[in-house]
């Protein structure tokens, strides 16, 4: 890969890093000791940034510099498949919130628990004005089905943490 390629893909990499339910949690999870230490382990455990990932554990913003995910024309990963993958993000954290509000307890579950709901309801939005039941069951199926591929290729692709795996980054950055 050449210099200019590789920057490109850590960038987005990040990118899409800070968009996800694993940057919220661990965020949420040391927002009030975010220290030069946690981050520098959280940087070398996932190979990010350490300067960036500074910048947004320490102010809660996104640094300067980051690509917008929606204007970038040359991905390792369709944009389709991209937003879709930023989508899942977004509801995991949405089902999380959920979740805490209903139980005033804190949320670690793994995969399946939350990640087909948050696949579904991706899905569900995109079939907007079906009427027959049996044909909105039948894409939704597919629907699912895609986007749970996409999301596990993009994770893939620019080696993101799931869902699944946040419970033991927490443990190895609090070690």
């Amino acid at each position: 890969m050449s210099a200019k390629r590789r920057n490109t893909y850590n960038k987005v990499r990040l990118s899409l890093f800070l968009c996800s339910y694993g940057a919220y949690t661990i965020l949420d999870r040391f927002k009030n000791k975010p220290n030069y230490r946690i981050v520098s382990r959280l940087s070398n455990i996932l190979n990010l940034d350490i300067h960036l990932l500074n910048k947004f554990f320490s102010f809660g913003i996104n640094p300067r510099g980051l690509p917008n995910l929606n204007s970038l024309t040359k991905y390792l990963v369709p944009k389709e498949k991209m937003l879709v993958y930023l989508e899942i993000e977004h509801e995991i954290i949405n089902l999380t919130l959920e979740k805490q509000d209903k139980e005033n307890t804190a949320f670690e579950d793994y995969d399946k628990a939350i990640m087909e709901p948050a696949i579904e309801r991706v899905a569900g939005n995109r079939l907007k004005n079906i009427e027959d039941d049996k044909v909105f069951d039948t894409q939704l199926e597919e629907l699912k089905r895609k986007y749970q591929n996409w999301y596990y290729a993009t994770a893939y692709k620019y080696k993101l943490p799931t869902s699944r795996i946040i419970p033991f980054i927490l443990r190895l950055i609090q070690n």
